[in-house]
This record gives C-alpha cells, structure tokens and sequence, in this order.
C-alpha cells in the first residue's frame, strides 16, 4: 500500500495482485479522545475477476451466459473509535458500496434481487465492536 499524508488526510493506492486496485482519501479528526474517519474510494476490478465470479458461462443451462467486464466500485465509510481504558478500544463505522454494474447487471445477481424482497443493489454495513489491544 501507498500512502500520502497531507496534514491528517490520507491518499491511498493499493494494488492487489493484478485484479484489484484502489484509490481513496482518507481523512481522521481527533477531538476529546475520540478519532473521528471517513473515507471515499474508488476499487477497480478487472474482466477476468469478475467474469470468474459473475459470468455464467456458454454451457450453462438454466441462465443465458453473461461475459462480465472490468467495472468500479465505489465506496463510502465514516466510523469513529474510542479507547475505553489502557487495553479496550470501541469501533463503529457505516460503510457503502456501489457495486460495478457488471456485477449488478450478472443474472446471479438479478436472481438474488428478484427472490428476495427488500434486497439492494448496493452494499451497506454497520459495525459495532469492542476490541482488546495486547
């Protein structure tokens, strides 16, 4: 990973092999203890990741095939952490992902969207942990 600092903000390149690269911004406040974040991002994928993950194959007999390309990611996350005491640390953070829309345009993942009400094309998380520091 690449970082670039500039006061308390951050630029970030990370590379993954050769399917995956992100780029994002990070920026942290630190007032009264706690350590505010949040971060933008952007994850590329590359056609052979996703087509191996999202493509369906030309032998495939219940679905139409589907050739997935390389596509972005987009990703969001604010979160904060707070020390409790000399060993325990409380975390919390929201993140969101809008997916490339050759993994929302896959059939396996229009399956999942037609069979279950309520789900979304787009990702998001809450997290609430206490961690221990050794």
């Amino acid at each position: 990973m690449r970082c670039l600092w500039w006061g308390q903000t951050a630029i970030k390149w990370i590379t993954v092999v050769v399917f995956t690269r992100l780029l994002g911004l990070q920026k942290s406040w630190n007032i009264n203890n706690w350590n505010l974040y949040s971060s933008i991002g952007a994850q590329y994928r590359n056609d052979t990741m996703l087509d191996y993950y999202y493509g369906v194959p030309e032998s495939a007999n219940v679905t139409e095939p589907f050739q997935a390309t390389g596509g972005f990611n987009y990703l969001y996350k604010l979160g904060v952490k707070k020390p409790l005491d000399e060993h325990w640390l409380m975390e919390g953070f929201f993140s969101y992902t809008h997916y490339a829309s050759s993994i929302v345009d896959s059939p396996y993942s229009q399956n999942i969207l037609k069979y279950n009400e309520g789900r979304s094309d787009k990702g998001s998380l809450f997290n609430l942990s206490i961690n221990y520091v050794f």
